[in-house]
């Protein structure tokens, strides 16, 4: 396997000094059992805490389908570091605009059903056009109405999709 490294300089924030590399391979025929896989890697995060807790290393293996022009390592590790990004803005909108951790559901499926109607629903949202996402959520609220029109229309894509009823 061809093999290609990159360590990122470090970065201070947090309480801490953060350090990532990471190694990457092309993958070869047979030595990854994943269809499209053209990629794997290795991510080294090395912690520095500044308040006198004890330095971690953490260890993390992926596979990418993207093949080295597209992402080279430094790439791949701007990604790593944009996924807590994506997953962050999410989180807060989920808990800060609809309550998800206030939720008192803890049991079977209840907390996973939550999060997908929660999901759902901040959809319908982002597809409605609101600029602000509590202002839809509250007017939603006051009018029942509105929020399942906002549920039962149908986008412009699907409307092209519908065939005109033709006389036989």
């Amino acid at each position: 396997m061809a093999q290609d490294r990159f360590a990122e300089n470090p970065e201070k924030g947090h309480g801490r000094i953060d350090q990532r590399s990471i190694q990457t391979y092309e993958s070869l025929p047979g030595a990854v059992k994943l269809p499209h896989v053209l990629q794997a890697f290795r991510i080294i995060r090395h912690r520095r805490h500044l308040n006198g807790k004890p330095d971690t290393v953490e260890h993390a293996c992926g596979v990418t389908s993207l093949p080295r022009e597209a992402a080279d390592a430094q790439r791949l590790l701007a990604l790593d570091r944009g996924h807590g990004t994506v997953e962050n803005d999410n989180h807060r909108r989920r808990d800060g605009i609809l309550g998800e951790d206030d939720c008192l559901m803890r049991i079977r499926h209840g907390p996973a059903n939550n999060a997908l109607f929660n999901n759902l629903a901040l959809a319908i949202i982002l597809q409605s056009g609101y600029p602000d996402l509590a202002e839809a959520t509250d007017d939603y609220q006051t009018n029942r109405h509105q929020g399942l029109r906002a549920v039962t229309k149908t986008t412009p894509f699907e409307r092209l999709k519908k065939k005109p009823n033709r006389p036989s």
